[in-house]
């Protein structure tokens, strides 16, 4: 799919986090495990706050990430919207 194709996509994500006073976010329970030297999946929570602290998204990202000539880079990702929150 090519960047055209994903705008809309982008358009309607920054537009949920402006209608929630996107305030901030943290990254919970971050797990990194090697496949070899040159690649590792990475998983991860990230939370995300309005301007009162509460949580309005939760996103569960998975990344494949190699090591290229010019340093890691993603490889590939996935998410799951909204899992549990986690402290």
């Amino acid at each position: 799919m090519g960047i055209d194709a994903r705008i809309p996509y982008y358009m309607e994500y920054i537009e949920t986090m402006r209608c929630n006073e996107y305030a901030g976010h943290t990254i919970v329970d971050r797990v990194v495990d090697l496949i070899n030297i040159r690649a590792a999946v990475v998983e991860m929570t990230w939370n995300r706050y309005n301007g009162e602290g509460e949580v309005f998204h939760v996103i569960r990202w998975v990344y494949f990430v190699v090591m290229t000539d010019l340093g890691w880079r993603i490889d590939a990702c996935a998410s799951r919207q909204n899992p549990a929150p986690v402290a």
